[in-house]
Order: C-alpha cells, then sequence, then structure tokens
C-alpha cells in the first residue's frame, strides 16, 4: 500500500509486513503514548486503495525516561558511587521496579563535575507498558577528605637544661 493515491509507483509508502509509528494523546491524562500499528495477516486486503479495510494491531506505550543521580562524597580511595535515579515528567506504576546498580566514579581522585556511570534496569508486571530512554551517567565531586591531627606533648618544667623551650611530642595520631 502506497502512504496516498498520489505516491503510487513512488517507491514510498507502507510496505506489507513493516510497521507503522504514531503518536497517541491522552487528553484525560496529559499523557503521550508512542504506539505502534501493524496491518494484521488477516486483513482482507494486502494492498490497498481509497476506502478500503484493513485489520490492524495497535500496541501503544508511555514513553519514559529515567535519569541517573549521584551523590557527592569525600575522598575515601575508592571509585565507589552512591547512585539512584529520577523519572523527570512523569510517574512509574507501582508494578515496575527500577535497578540501579555498580555505581562508580570515572576514576578515586578528587575533582568536580566527575562523571559518574551505573547500570540501571527496569522489571515487573507492567515494565512492558513504558518505552524507557535510560541515562545512565551523572555528574557528582569527590572532595578533600579532612584530615585532624591531635598531638600529645610531654610535660615540661620551667628551668630544666632545655633553654629553647622546645616541647617534646610524645604521641600522635591522625583522625
Amino acid at each position: 500500500m502506497n502512504a496516498a493515491k498520489k505516491d503510487v509507483g513512488l517507491s514510498n509508502g507502507y510496505t506489507s509486513g513493516h510497521s507503522i509509528s504514531v503518536k497517541i494523546w491522552d487528553s484525560s491524562a496529559s499523557t503521550e503514548y508512542d504506539a505502534t500499528v501493524v496491518v494484521r495477516p488477516d486483513s482482507p486486503f494486502s494492498v490497498f486503495t481509497d476506502n478500503e479495510s484493513a485489520y490492524l494491531n495497535i500496541s501503544a506505550k508511555e514513553s519514559l525516561t529515567i535519569n541517573l543521580t549521584a551523590q557527592n562524597k569525600s575522598y575515601d580511595g575508592t571509585d565507589n558511587a552512591t547512585v539512584g535515579y529520577t523519572i523527570p515528567n512523569g510517574s512509574i506504576s507501582s508494578g515496575v521496579t527500577v535497578s540501579v546498580t555498580n555505581g562508580k566514579f570515572s576514576n578515586k581522585n578528587i575533582g568536580t563535575g566527575k562523571t559518574v556511570t551505573a547500570s540501571i534496569s527496569t522489571s515487573g508486571t507492567d515494565a512492558g507498558n513504558y518505552n524507557f530512554t535510560i541515562n545512565n551517567t551523572a555528574t557528582a565531586d569527590i572532595t578533600a577528605r579532612p584530615i585532624t591531627i591531635t598531638a600529645d606533648a610531654k610535660s615540661k618544667s620551667y628551668g630544666d637544661a632545655d633553654p629553647v623551650f622546645t616541647a617534646q611530642i610524645t604521641t600522635g595520631s591522625v583522625i
């Protein structure tokens, strides 16, 4: 079938067995769905002209984007990242589980705006009702780890043999 009668012989338009993609707007839910239309094999015609009927299968799915989020951290000697996700401009059915695992910074060194990657997957009884766009990178900072040094000084009396009054450190620790 050609897309329109004027397209006859131009090698464009519909080819039997291929799908037709359209968008469907549900005004009651203010939601746009991606739909695929397929002419069923039991349609009375395989080549169509004006005003002929076809049997169609239409499947519609809501498009949702899942974005990775990452938390800033203090340097700890690893590239491990604490990650999560957001779904901007939408919500997801309770029948869908989103899993975010293996959060990693690009390296373990301090820096700002560092790339973080993770694995994001979806599952559940309603997962097939969505077309997911998954963004599995984000940015976050690794800041310098604060270090506190404490020292214990040995007591000294005035008049000891040391005229410079130098303190002797007996123990110290890094916290």
